[in-house]
């Protein structure tokens, strides 16, 4: 039964007339089995029918698990598709992170020199998220925002459309209301990106080869081991070796003719995760530095919380912009083909998001300490047993589990994989950013690791709430690592990862600046009652 169902056996030529005769554009779509079928047969045989019933069809969407022809007449099919001006589709897999593996595609699309592009099913569970009972999403617009993030975000540019249902099983038949949802995501595509949909005006465009020199990559290869050099010297800054910046670069060249050995694609996977863990480091360093001056500095303590709330935004561009500088050398060493059509994908994803978690750790026991605050003098095992023996409020406790409670959460939430699903009210918010800014800022930015930083800026300045230091350091660099994994989508457009950091810096200081008024008018408030008592 699996041999039949994955077996071509042509179109009906009836039926493809009736299409013709009612100007009704058709994609026809093979399907072909090695074990009984010849290729160059059913190739030609397939071309056949687009030429005669098909003739405006410019993409080729194949069906069963290997290509049509098979793997053995790559070069013959790339002969009939260029002929008839035909383009393959890679389709995206349920997961969407990556395309179903189909026998002999990729090698396909690497000889069409990527002249390619990626194609997004409406599988069951699409189709049923018509109706959320919420308001703005209880008549598919959900769907039409899943399309929307797939054509933006993913390098969809095909939509494998089927007809809204609701959960219990009854189609939408109301042709008013689809026409209604796909002209607002078209004008949502035009307003952002000047995404048009395809027609005789509109050709669809397909990717194209893209790859980087070789020369500029060795320059990253250079700066990014530069960074892990500059963090040892920061961290331990009596060594000789890390102390030396002479010393550091000879190191940084070594070790790029030393690797040189690998592959290139190996080399380039090792350096960009190595800049998704240095960088993040690099601007939590810089950001304790300065929250260890802050504590020195005892003039502060005079500053308005407004005024701490500004230095605290400036520190934050700053942060940003180190994590930026990583950002774009992870981009530049993955700006390939194979990785914009998700062939080939980074996959440190979560190990980028954790081990800056440790090293912010580290840089936090090595700048501030963990005993007598600010005073780092004392050996390690001496400052953990001072800290040990300090007496600990209930509040600080439960503060502390809700701190670690939510840090935890926002790792677990990361990924398309996670089984952890947003509340329908998540989702209006979410939503409603989407229809607000060209690219949704993640909301472990805006409401964790961004606003983290200033408030911890806050309290530097205000030599307050100590114990939590830690914890507003982890949350900082939740926000700093987030920015590296919005570049490590890397079929991402990064413009639009340039759009979704801007926006998330915006948003999180106006969340921020929200909460510091609320706590200086609170604070008036209780003062105020204090000295009428």
């Amino acid at each position: 039964a699996s041999i039949i169902e994955y077996m071509g056996l042509g179109f009906f030529d009836d039926e493809l007339k009736k299409y013709n005769e009612n100007n009704i554009n058709i994609t026809l779509r093979p399907v072909f089995s090695s074990l009984v079928q010849d290729g160059k047969k059913s190739i030609d045989r397939y071309m056949k029918f687009v030429s005669k019933y098909s003739p405006k069809q410019k993409i080729i969407i194949l069906g069963s698990d290997e290509i049509l022809g098979g793997e053995e007449n790559i070069d013959y099919l790339q002969k009939s598709m260029k002929q008839n001006n035909l383009y393959p589709i890679a389709i995206e897999t349920s997961l969407q992170d990556g395309n179903i593996d189909l026998k002999g595609l990729r090698a396909l699309i690497q000889n069409m020199n990527y002249q390619a592009t990626r194609l997004f099913s409406t599988l069951s569970y699409i189709q049923e998220r018509y109706d959320y009972s919420i308001a703005g999403h209880h008549e598919g617009q959900e769907i039409m925002n899943t399309y929307y993030r797939a054509i933006t975000e993913r390098n969809i540019r095909v939509i494998y459309f089927r007809p809204f249902h609701h959960k219990e099983g009854a189609v939408i038949t109301d042709m008013n209301l689809y026409k209604k949802r796909f002209d607002e995501l078209n004008a949502r595509l035009y307003k952002f990106y000047g995404i048009k949909p395809v027609s005789n005006e509109n050709d669809l465009k397909m990717l194209g080869n893209f790859d980087i020199s070789r020369t500029i990559k060795l320059l990253v290869y250079i700066a990014v081991l530069f960074s892990v050099c500059l963090i040892f010297a920061e961290l331990f800054p009596s060594s000789k070796i890390t102390n030396s910046p002479k010393i550091s670069v000879s190191l940084s060249f070594l070790v790029v003719l030393a690797m040189q050995a690998l592959s290139k694609d190996k080399f380039d996977s090792i350096i960009a995760l190595l800049a998704t863990v240095t960088f993040p480091t690099l601007s939590i360093i810089y950001l304790l530095r300065k929250i260890k001056s802050y504590e020195q500095n005892i003039s502060l303590l005079e500053k308005s919380y407004i005024s701490l709330f500004l230095k605290g935004i400036t520190d934050l561009i700053k942060c940003v912009f180190i994590s930026f500088v990583g950002a774009v050398f992870l981009a530049t060493l993955y700006t390939k083909s194979v990785y914009l059509l998700e062939f080939n994908k980074f996959s440190g994803v979560k190990i980028s998001q954790m081990i800056p978690l440790l090293t912010s750790i580290i840089s936090y026991l090595c700048i501030i300490g963990v005993g007598e605050y600010f005073d780092n003098s004392q050996t390690l095992r001496v400052q953990i047993r001072q800290t040990l023996q300090k007496n600990v409020k209930i509040w600080q406790v439960i503060i502390g589990f809700i701190l670690i409670g939510v840090l935890g959460m926002m790792i677990i939430r990361s990924g398309h994989d996670s089984n952890v699903e947003p509340s329908n009210m998540e989702l209006l918010f979410r939503n409603i950013l989407e229809h607000v800014t060209p690219a949704r800022p993640r909301n472990k930015a805006i409401f964790l690791g961004f606003p983290a930083l200033i408030i911890f800026v806050i309290l530097a300045g205000k030599k307050t709430l100590r114990t939590f230091y830690i914890i507003f350091t982890l949350a900082s660099t939740i926000g700093q690592a987030n920015i590296l994994n919005t570049f490590s989508h890397i079929r991402t457009p990064f413009l639009m990862s340039v759009y979704r950091t801007i926006d998330e810096y915006i948003f999180a200081i106006v969340f921020t600046f929200i909460l510091v008024a609320l706590f200086t008018i609170c604070e008036k408030i209780i003062k105020r009652k204090n000295i009428n008592a």
